[in-house]
């Protein structure tokens, strides 16, 4: 994953991770919304929605139109796109049991085969 797309889902996870702010984007799954309707559903003050909605904004999760405020779903799958396109980097294997490990697993934690080895054996026994 690039430096880019490392840093949009950063903020992608620092926008969401206040309580209050991810329940607003909730309500915001449907049709838009104004401040005053989301203000009254999560008893929060038009002053603090507002607060959260340029947070929400601002990460690029949430578009306005007006006074009405929705999810901008499109920017999401986005950034769910180029996330998830990109190659993940594993850090290499830092225990012998580690390197057996990735030399007999595949990905998606698979076994690939089982070693001749005992030793190689047990590590493996042990992990599946």
């Amino acid at each position: 994953m690039d430096d880019d797309a490392m840093h949009e889902l950063l903020d992608f996870f620092k926008a969401l991770i206040d309580p209050d702010r991810l329940a607003i984007a909730g309500r915001l799954a449907g049709p838009g919304k104004t401040i005053e309707w989301l203000a009254a559903e999560t008893d929060l003050s038009r002053a603090d929605v507002q607060r959260h909605l340029d947070r929400l904004v601002e990460a690029g999760l949430v578009r306005a139109d007006r006074n009405v405020f929705a999810l901008d779903r499109d920017a999401i799958h986005g950034l769910a796109r180029k996330v998830l396109s990109g190659k993940l980097t594993t850090a290499p294997p830092s225990t012998p049991a580690e390197k057996v490990l990735a030399d007999y697993s595949r990905p998606d934690g698979t076994l690939k085969e089982i070693p001749v080895q005992l030793k190689k054996k047990l590590v493996i026994y042990e992990q599946f």
